[in-house]
């Protein structure tokens, strides 16, 4: 041995010393490493010390002082508790100490296993004894494996591992070279005493071993796997000999008798390490048996990997797993989920649809899937077996027969959710099996689903809260779902007629809002998954249940047949469909107007006229997809479907629903494309229909904007011809109204009279659509009578011309007067006002209607004469105001004519003075503000200022002098003399009936505004001798004076 000191002697570069690493944490990682030192070094450090290589074991006194070396440095871990870990000098020390004890246990190894050189068996012998002197001194693993602390536990692992090894090459060479002895002994005694030793420690651990104790379990197991089964089946404990120790087989306080499920867990453990392990399928039964109770979900995990492993053996594994879920069918197996707000301790379970239960049927039968509980495991297993079967021994007869004798009917029925979706999904595991078993009826799909069925559907007597009811719902659509997956024929009569049937019972009320929703999912999924190829139809019951739901809810299956529809006219499009699918497609495709356009039609005459929302916008997009998918078939229409009809069907309800026929059209393009409109607009009378949506909708609408721009783009009548739209369609209906009447004057200005006569009575016979009356269009919504207003009105300001001929009886003006500007025969008949909305409407659209009667004022017409009078008469009785009178006159300005009709009129009112001065003042007021002419001026403010001076004597009110004023002010601008002496004696002769202290205001207010009249009335003699006394002259010389001073001669 070489003292420290003379290690410098070493350091050369040819001899370079193994020096192991230092700072080496040693757990369990580091003490399985094996690190074998480099061959080329002849000197290795072991303890401290440096010695030569080859004399570590062949010197008896250098064997002898690394041996007692080694029993001090590993003394301390035998007693070195994981609550006493201060009992060491330090925590460096003992990291130091262990490296030591690592690191010898490998020089060893390397030297009699590694090398492979031909050792004395005196020098293994010694080696051998020592060792297991140190295996009895440091005791055994499972004695301590709860008591030191872990680095101690994995010195004690390595020591009897390294041990192990090198009994076993030791045995080995003596075999290959032909030599016995007591040396062979030690690796099968060490092998049973290590493998009883480490299942003790595993089982001490509650199966949580680490990988170290695994590793070496399965290193001894494999090589003792020809007795594997007896060590596990007939463990006995013995009295054995180990050198010159004597041990006991079986630890102390361990049993003779392994737990099963630790005894499942080795054999699963061998066979993932790749050991060969024999099959033993009784055994593993017993096994399985014995610790189902306990532990169902771990027993179901080793079970699985045991049929993983032996394939032949599945059905043998899973028919005791099968027979005790079936025993327990009524229990959830789910895992609680994590506790959330509002339901802290409590296990909320997950919604059951059809789509989950055959997500779970198929990650059930998928072989790479981890199952999420034992039940499902247990399935998995007999999906397995199913699986793996052979043709002449499918176990699915033997399995289901199993189930049907120990899950009757009565059972069933008495289970509660957990129990009926377990069994739900157990029965889809099998129908997934089934399809392609020919061999027998009784084992096919159809007759697992007849004997499902029969089990899970309730006799008709038993009443059903919702819950369940929605839950066999989801059971029994969960069926059709995997059917169609499985290409075979799908049926929804026993489904819809059960949820009808369950929707009637009287004694526990069923809501359809719990039961339908599974309905629309499954359906969903099914047409997703094209099972229209399949014999999918929609069967005439999903319209009663559509009548029995909320609106709400009826939305929802309007939504869900839409789907259905446009994925079936998608799937048309982007498919070859072969012959074997038509006629199932046909089918469908029936149904779909059968069914669904009866249900989309059914609340539009319910609901409220001229409705708007999401419950119309869903059966406009439901009746667009049918219209698409019939029109984009591809192949001859069934017999009994034809476009026309539909169309129609449609169509007939814009008088009541414009916006349902506007949104269908406009669909049509979204959908799919602008020829499917053509088709469907060319089976209308499309400008009625058109100008009867411009009548009924509202602006904004993008349905109704897309509708006109597409008409006006496609149609190629005299009617329909804008060359740039507007942005929306009210300005296009106005671009269209005006381009009518361009089109009449142009007719007429060539002298076209024939053409232009054609052309009117084609317009008039559109607008005859319009068949109003005051009563129908009180009855609209107030938002639609202000709308009908703004677009009759367009009528009679863009194309009066248009509208009446004079001397014809057909012309809609005095019908569209009639109903909503002036109800002449309502006045008739004593009504004498108008509803508020009809009124409000005139307020603000009225002066546009009195626009149009202006224009076609010509030829002194009596009949557009006497109806201004009326309607100008009317309503200044209504608006004191005269807001759409004074609108209108602004708009009229530069017609004369129009003025001394409205001056007429408003002159022969017969109402009270001061109402009409009001009138007068306003309207004055108005004209005062645009006129700017001196024609203008005279035709307005001096004709009623020539009214107003015969009876100015006559009137005592402020509001006179103001009227006076405003036609004083323009007329002193622009009146000359000529007018002057025609107005003065008029105005002296009635001022001079006045007495002085009413007529001097008036003369003041006269010389302020036009003193040129007031010049010529103050020389009237009438004036002169009204004011003869002393006081009124000089009153009258002072309005004299004033005249003087602003230069009147």
């Amino acid at each position: 041995m070489t003292s420290p000191e003379s290690l410098v002697v070493y350091t050369s570069d040819v001899y370079k010393i193994y020096e192991p690493r230092r700072g080496l944490k040693i757990n369990c990682d580091v003490v399985r490493q094996r690190h074998c030192f480099p061959r080329d070094h002849n000197f290795v450090r072991l303890f401290g010390y440096v010695y030569r290589r080859d004399t570590v074991l062949q010197n008896a006194s250098t064997r002898s002082g690394a041996f007692n070396l080694f029993k001090f440095h590993l003394q301390p871990f035998t007693t070195l508790s994981s609550s006493a870990g201060t009992s060491y000098d330090s925590h460096h020390t003992a990291e130091k100490s262990a490296e030591d004890v690592v690191f010898f246990l490998d020089f060893l190894h390397q030297e009699l296993v590694c090398e492979k050189r031909a050792c004395e068996e005196e020098i293994l012998d010694y080696v051998l004894v020592e060792l297991s002197r140190c295996l009895q001194f440091a005791g055994r693993c499972s004695e301590c494996v709860l008591t030191v602390d872990v680095r101690s536990f994995h010195l004690l692992l390595k020591l009897w591992e390294t041990v192990w090894r090198i009994g076993s090459a030791v045995g080995h060479l003596l075999v290959n070279t032909g030599l016995s002895g007591s040396l062979s002994s030690y690796a099968p005694v060490l092998g049973r005493l290590l493998f009883w030793d480490l299942l003790s420690s595993m089982q001490q651990l509650n199966r949580a071993s680490c990988i170290c104790l695994q590793d070496t379990l399965v290193d001894v197991a494999q090589s003792r796997i020809a007795v594997l089964w007896e060590d596990l089946s007939k463990a006995q404990d013995e009295v054995v000999s180990l050198g010159d120790q004597e041990w006991s087989t079986l630890p102390s306080g361990s049993k003779e008798v392994l737990p099963s499920i630790l005894q499942l867990e080795l054999v699963s453990l061998l066979l993932q390490k790749g050991v060969q392990v024999p099959s033993n399928p009784s055994y593993c039964r017993l096994l399985l048996l014995s610790d189902l109770t306990q532990h169902p979900e771990e027993t179901v995990s080793v079970a699985k990997i045991l049929t993983s492993f032996w394939p032949q053996n599945a059905t043998e594994f899973a028919m005791p797993i099968l027979d005790f879920f079936l025993a327990n069918m009524d229990e959830c197996y789910d895992k609680p989920s994590l506790p959330t707000t509002g339901s802290i301790g409590q296990f909320v379970e997950n919604e059951i649809s059809p789509r989950s239960l055959v997500s779970a049927c198929d990650a059930i039968c998928s072989p790479d899937i981890k199952q999420r509980n034992a039940y499902h495991g247990c399935l998995s297993i007999c999906a397995g077996a199913l699986r793996g079967a052979s043709q002449h021994g499918n176990p699915l007869r033997q399995i289901t027969g199993r189930v049907y004798l120990k899950l009757s009917r009565s059972r069933v029925l008495t289970f509660g959710n957990s129990g009926l979706t377990n069994f739900t999904v157990m029965m889809l595991v099998f129908a997934r099996y089934s399809a392609d078993d020919s061999s027998s009826k009784n084992n096919n799909i159809t007759d697992i689903m007849k004997r499902f069925q029969e089990r899970v559907v309730p006799p008709a007597d038993l009443p059903l809260t919702s819950a369940r009811v929605r839950l066999i719902v989801a059971c029994l659509s969960s069926f059709e779902l995997l059917v169609n997956l499985l290409r075979r024929p799908v049926n929804l009569a026993p489904i819809f007629t059960f949820t009808v049937n369950r929707l009637s019972q009287e004694t526990t009320k069923v809501h359809s809002s719990d039961v339908i929703p599974p309905l629309l999912e499954v359906l969903e999924d099914l047409v997703t998954a094209n099972a229209f190829n399949h014999g999918l139809v929609l069967h005439p019951e999903i319209r009663i249940l559509y009548n029995k739901c909320a609106p709400s809810l009826q939305v929802s299956i309007l939504s869900t047949c839409s789907y259905m529809a446009e994925r079936f006219y998608k799937h048309n499009l982007q498919s070859d469909s072969n012959t074997d699918v038509r006629e199932s497609q046909d089918h469908f495709l029936s149904s779909i107007v059968s069914v669904m356009l009866p249900m989309a039609m059914v609340n539009l005459s319910r609901m409220e006229k001229f409705s708007s929302g999401h419950e119309i916008n869903c059966a406009a997009d439901l009746c667009a997809d049918i219209l698409v998918a019939i029109i984009k078939w591809r192949y001859p229409l069934p017999g009994s479907i034809a476009i026309s009809p539909i169309v129609q069907e449609l169509i007939r309800h814009v008088d009541r629903q414009p916006v349902f026929v506007a949104r269908v059209l406009a669909s049509l393009v979204d959908k799919s494309d602008r020829e499917t409109f053509v088709k469907v607009w060319h089976e209308l009378d499309g400008p009625s229909l058109l100008l009867k949506l411009v009548m009924y909708i509202r602006c904004p609408s993008p349905e109704m904007d897309k509708v006109m721009r597409i008409v006006l783009e496609i149609s190629k009548s005299e009617l329909f011809r804008v060359e740039h739209p507007g942005p929306n369609f009210l300005s296009c209906y106005q671009q269209l109204v005006s381009s009518w009447s361009q089109h009449h004057q142009e007719l007429m200005q060539a002298s076209c009279i024939a053409e232009a006569a054609a052309f009117r009575k084609t317009v008039r016979a559109l607008l005859n659509v319009v068949q109003f009356d005051a009563k129908s269009v009180a009855d609209l919504p107030k938002a639609q009578i202000a709308h009908l207003y703004q677009v009759v009105a367009v009528l009679f300001t863009d194309a009066p011309d248009l509208l009446y001929t004079r001397g014809l009886a057909d012309c809609p003006l005095p019908r569209l007067l009639e109903t909503f500007v002036y109800p002449k025969a309502q006045l008739r008949e004593g009504k004498t006002a108008l509803p508020k909305m009809h009124i409000e409407c005139m307020r603000t659209q009225g002066h546009r209607f009195l626009f149009g009667l202006v224009q076609l004022l010509r030829d002194n017409d009596s009949l557009i004469r006497r109806r201004l009078a009326e309607i100008v008469t009317y309503y200044c009785k209504i608006f004191p105001e005269a807001t759409p009178i004074s609108m209108f006159l602004i708009m009229t300005k530069e017609s004369p004519k129009l003025t001394k009709v409205m001056l007429d009129t408003l002159w022969s009112m017969d109402i009270d003075r001061s109402a009409v001065i009001d009138i007068l003042l306003e309207v004055i007021k108005k004209c005062s503000e645009t006129f700017s002419s001196a024609k203008h001026i005279t035709n307005v403010h001096l004709t009623l200022l020539t009214k107003l001076a015969s009876i100015c004597g006559a009137i005592h009110l402020v509001k006179f002098r103001m009227l006076l004023e405003v036609c004083l002010l323009p007329c002193g601008v622009h009146c000359t003399s000529d007018q002057i002496r025609d107005i003065g004696p008029l105005m002296a002769g009635s001022l001079s009936k006045m007495d002085a202290a009413r007529c001097l205001p008036l003369l003041d207010l006269v010389t302020s505004t036009w003193p040129e009249l007031a010049n010529h009335i103050v020389q009237d003699n009438r004036i002169q001798s009204a004011f003869s006394s002393e006081e009124n002259r000089k009153a009258l010389d002072q309005i004299k004076e004033k005249i003087r001073l602003v230069g009147v001669k």
